[in-house]
C-alpha cells in the first residue's frame, strides 16, 4: 500500500504514521495536515543521543566514554551513530553521576531508615502494608540534592541537565518498547 492509498482508505480519522529519517523528510512534504508523520523510535533516539552528545560537548563526557570505550571513537557516541555503544555509555555515566548524587543524600539516619524499610518489606512481602511515606522522603532529598548541585556553577548545572535527559531518554525507551503511548506523552 503506498502512502497516498493509506490516506484515501483513513478518510477523515487522523493517523499516526512511523518512518526512518529520509523517508520521513519526504513524508512531511506529501502528508496532510490531519495527519501525523513520526519519526521511527530508533532514528528518534539516535537524532535525541547526537544532540546530548553536542550539548556534553567539552564537558568531560569525552573523557568518560574513553574510559568506558577505550579502542573505539569518540566522535561517533557523541554523534549518537554508534546507537548502542551510545545508550549504554550514557547510561553507565549517568549511573556514576548518580552514585555522587546519593553520597550526598545518604546520612546515617536515612540508612537506619532504609534498614527498617527492608525488614518491613521482608514481612510483608505482598508489600501492601509499607509504608511510602520513606521512598518520597528519599526522591524529595534527591530533588533537593539536584537543586543544590545546580547552583554550585555551570558545569555542574550542565551534569545535572544531562541527568534529566539520560532519565527522559530510559523513559522513550520504556515506552517504545512497552508501547505505552501515555509514556509518551508524559
Amino acid at each position: 500500500c503506498t502512502l497516498a492509498e493509506c490516506l484515501k482508505v483513513a478518510h477523515d480519522f487522523p493517523m499516526v504514521i512511523t518512518f526512518d529519517l529520509p523517508l520521513w523528510t519526504k513524508a512531511t512534504r506529501i502528508i496532510l495536515e490531519k495527519d501525523l508523520p513520526r519519526l521511527g523510535g530508533f532514528h528518534q533516539l539516535m537524532s535525541y543521543n547526537s544532540s546530548m552528545g553536542y550539548l556534553m560537548t567539552g564537558s568531560g563526557i569525552e573523557e568518560c566514554f574513553r574510559i568506558i570505550f577505550p579502542n573505539f571513537p569518540i566522535d561517533k557516541l557523541l554523534s549518537g551513530k554508534s546507537h548502542y555503544k551510545t545508550v549504554r555509555g550514557l547510561l553507565l555515566i549517568d549511573a556514576a553521576f548518580f552514585v555522587y548524587v546519593m553520597e550526598e543524600v545518604i546520612s546515617d539516619d536515612l540508612l537506619e531508615q532504609a534498614y527498617r524499610y527492608i525488614l518491613d518489606r521482608k514481612k510483608h512481602r505482598d508489600g501492601a502494608n509499607v509504608d511510602t511515606q520513606f521512598m518520597t522522603q528519599i526522591f524529595v532529598k534527591v530533588q533537593e540534592v539536584l537543586d543544590q548541585i545546580e547552583k554550585r556553577g555551570k558545569t555542574q548545572k550542565l551534569w545535572v541537565q544531562h541527568h534529566r535527559n539520560v532519565q527522559l531518554m530510559r523513559d522513550y525507551i520504556r515506552a517504545e518498547r512497552t508501547a505505552d503511548a501515555k509514556l509518551h506523552l508524559k
